[in-house]
């Protein structure tokens, strides 16, 4: 499980369920979309949610992209996916470098949308200092070898 903590009390977990379809086994994609589980704690609201929003390519290709930003060689700000559900971004807030992680569509909080806020995507962010960002893109592979690219292009 990847798990993400703040010393503000802010926590992210990502934790590969399976493959959404178990059975098919040689489509693209179908056979490598996977189901994942978030739990986060923010100080406005802690929640749960469950979605196939990430394939296996996907889930390995973030893991690169955080090893990137820990050595300074990504050239990219931020990492999304073919589903809109999570985005991963490097800011600067008030000269602090932060992870945003932004919540979109089935990962959005039902608090947020109970409360009438009319968010369409929500983000917690954690100081980059704060995170051992090569633990954390050993953890997703670890997580990742549970659930391998069963199908390649």
């Amino acid at each position: 499980m990847l798990q993400i903590n703040s010393s503000t009390d802010t926590s992210f977990k990502l934790e590969i369920l399976g493959y959404e379809f178990p059975n098919i086994t040689d489509n693209y994609w179908d056979s490598n979309w996977l189901s994942i589980q978030i739990d986060v704690t923010y100080s406005k609201g802690n929640w749960t949610a469950v979605d196939s929003s990430l394939t296996t390519f996907e889930v390995e290709e973030l893991a690169t992209w955080l090893e990137a930003v820990h050595s300074k060689t990504n050239k990219l700000s931020s990492w999304s996916f073919v589903e809109p559900c999570l985005e991963f971004q490097i800011r600067k807030q008030n000269r602090v470098k932060v992870l945003m992680i932004y919540f979109e569509l089935e990962m959005l909080p039902k608090w947020v949308e109970s409360k009438g806020i009319g968010f369409r995507s929500f983000g917690i962010e954690i100081p980059i200092s704060e995170i051992d960002l090569l633990q954390v893109a050993k953890e997703l592979r670890l997580e990742l070898d549970k659930f391998p690219q069963r199908v390649f292009r």
